[in-house]
């Protein structure tokens, strides 16, 4: 008698450890209809996967860059009226005289044409550098890396401007270059702060035992 049972412990621990896992969320009854259907247990899939291989980290979403830009873009344009101003002594002060005297003209003109200027590079450059840190660190969870990422894609940013000047016949090169890269490096970095909020960070999912 009592090897008899010992015998039905056997079997029904060999089941047990023959049964496949259950899976979280799956009745038990469905996830055995599935076997008996198929022949196999069904599989238990991960977290959705990107078109890359698997989830990103890092998720940024399309309003948060365009106003990482915006904010990039409206420093890069502060940036500049402020040297112009200073470089050239001018002033935003307009004489009682009117419009068309004094250093009014030339601020206004100022005023109109960096904005303008500035708009094609931050656009044509500015924004597939900063789509290719976003790609580059899809995977990377910590946000002071993305800010230092961006920080040198702002410094490279203006080097393909400065070197055609350069071919040109331009002044110093590296000066130039230092100057550029660091106000581009500035501007990516404030942008990038900006949005730390809407930048949404997945949580590490441990791996199954």
């Amino acid at each position: 008698m009592g090897n008899t049972a010992d015998q039905g412990n056997a079997v029904h621990d060999g089941d047990a450890a023959a049964r496949p896992p259950q899976i979280p969320g799956l009745h038990p009854e469905t996830q055995e209809l599935i076997t008996a259907r198929y022949g196999r247990p069904p599989v238990q899939y991960g977290p959705p996967a990107s078109r890359y291989g698997r989830s990103p980290a890092t998720r940024y979403s399309a309003t948060a860059f365009v106003i990482g830009w915006l904010v990039a873009y409206g420093t890069l344009v502060v940036l500049s009226l402020a040297y112009g101003f200073y470089w050239s002594g001018m002033s935003l002060e307009i004489p009682s005289s009117g419009l068309l005297s004094g250093t009014a003209p030339s601020s206004v003109m100022l005023l109109a044409y960096i904005p303008l200027f500035e708009v094609f590079p931050a656009l044509f450059i500015g924004v597939p550098a900063g789509l290719g840190v976003v790609f580059a660190l899809r995977n990377v969870r910590n946000q002071w890396l993305h800010v230092l990422g961006f920080a040198v894609a702002g410094f490279l940013t203006p080097a393909p401007i400065v070197l055609l000047a350069a071919a040109g016949g331009g002044g110093d090169v590296l000066a130039t270059l230092l100057l550029f890269g660091g106000a581009g490096a500035l501007c990516a970095v404030v942008g990038r702060l900006a949005i730390w909020k809407l930048v949404e960070v997945t949580t590490p999912v441990d791996p199954a035992p």
